[in-house]
């Protein structure tokens, strides 16, 4: 496979070709995907060095005229919280300081990401990100279970992120990059993917987010599409009968420890909303009656549960002549949407709810791009192919599990993000550098 130039590994490529700075800059990015679902301080410590070498090693206005327009719209989008600051009339604008200053750096950290990535000659494919994703999270997983073991509460979750479906969401995400890894001709690579297959799959299961479960499912169709580009039947075909063995196995023995009633009433509850905390349609009942409080830049990051309080919407209602306790039933109070538009709508505005469309529907339009592409000319090897379907993979994981989470709310919409600008990065530079 060739997967760098003349034929280079990325490893030595990086290493013959690459400057201290290439490699201190390829190092943190890794890093960073390591230990996404590990540890959250070190996950903002990773971000700042990243950024702060982006700072010292670019030139920043040249970088920013060069940057594709899908990776603008969402440094827009990250950065518009700033303008909430002095619109927004929730809260005080010292108050959500430290939030928005998060949400700037988080998209200033795409920019880095895409320098390093676009890099034609020394940068990074795909099979160290895959590996240090599925490490970083095979790791989490393991402390997770290790943990519920000793109390059997709820749900095993990972460490930094909130909540089961936070955790499944990013399992899903691991999932693509699980794929991705078992289509590589080196025989231990290609058996680790297929295995974290399996876990990341039936993760999805045991935490009862049905959110997670349909994005798993999108995502092994798509697989299961691409796979003539790889060649490797054999190993994916291998890998869903393992899954469906392994799934029934883990049903059955939900079923026999008495787990199944618990199961259908989680799954249950994020359709219907029998438990509290997945009152979806009332949550978005909630933010129906608020949001046009600051309806252009929103109330401001991380601001949903003070925009939708039980205050703030008795008061709306009062002024509209309707009474909170008699509607009482139709709300639900949350700190966040448990839907990626109703989140932005009330925390960035139409422009926010504009700019995460355009992002949407400018990313795909790059990724069909780029897959026409490959049926086209149906060379390049196995990276190429990888790229694609991570890309492809990650967006269906960020529109998909959308519908039914607070994407951008967690560790795991940050990690998809990045995912994504780096792999349609990596498959420009890699079209460049093969076609011209």
């Amino acid at each position: 496979m060739k997967s760098g130039p003349e034929g280079r590994t990325w490893t030595k490529a990086l290493l013959r070709e690459g400057s201290t700075a290439e490699t201190i800059g390829a190092s943190l990015f890794l890093s960073l995907l390591f230990v996404a679902p590990i540890s959250e301080t070190l996950n903002n410590v990773l971000i700042v060095l990243l950024f702060l070498w982006w700072l010292s090693t670019r030139p920043v206005v040249r970088e920013l005229r060069a940057a594709p327009p899908h990776l603008l719209i969402i440094v827009l989008f990250g950065a518009a919280p700033l303008v909430s600051l002095a619109t927004s009339t929730v809260g005080e604008p010292s108050d959500r300081l430290v939030d928005v200053t998060g949400a700037v750096k988080f998209a200033l950290l795409l920019l880095a990401i895409w320098s390093i990535s676009s890099r034609a000659r020394a940068s990074i494919d795909v099979e160290p990100v895959t590996v240090c994703l599925v490490a970083g999270a095979v790791i989490a997983l393991v402390e997770a279970f290790v943990t519920w073991m000793g109390s059997f509460e709820g749900y095993p979750v990972l460490k930094a992120l909130v909540g089961a479906n936070g955790s499944a969401l990013y399992m899903s995400l691991v999932l693509v990059s699980a794929i991705a890894l078992s289509w590589s001709p080196k025989l231990p690579l290609s058996i680790l993917g297929g295995t974290v297959i399996l876990i990341s799959f039936c993760y999805s299961i045991m935490t009862a987010s049905i959110t997670a479960f349909i994005v798993s499912v999108c995502v092994l169709f798509l697989a299961a599409a691409m796979s003539a580009f790889t060649g490797r039947w054999k190993v994916f075909l291998g890998a869903i009968a393992a899954l469906a063995i392994l799934s029934g196995a883990v049903l059955s023995a939900t079923i026999a420890h008495d787990y199944w009633e618990t199961f259908t009433r989680e799954a249950a509850a994020n359709l219907y909303g029998d438990t509290p905390g997945s009152y979806r349609i009332e949550i978005f009942n909630t933010a129906a009656e608020v949001y046009d409080r600051n309806l252009w830049f929103g109330a401001g990051y991380r601001q949903f549960g003070k925009a939708t309080s039980v205050e703030i919407v008795a008061d709306e209602l009062e002024r509209e002549g309707r009474s909170y306790e008699g509607e009482r039933s139709r709300f639900y109070h949350v700190n966040h949407g448990h839907n990626v538009w109703t989140q932005v709508l009330v925390e960035r505005g139409l422009v926010g709810v504009a700019l995460l469309l355009s992002f949407f529907l400018a990313t795909a339009f790059r990724i069909c791009r780029n897959v026409l592409d490959l049926c086209r000319r149906r060379e390049g090897g196995l990276e190429p192919v990888r790229l694609a379907f991570i890309s492809s993979g990650v967006w269906i994981m960020l529109f998909v599990g959308g519908i039914g989470n607070s994407t951008f709310h967690t560790e795991h919409g940050m990690a998809a993000l990045v995912l994504l600008v780096w792999s349609l990065a990596r498959f420009e530079a890699f079209r460049a550098r093969t076609h011209g």
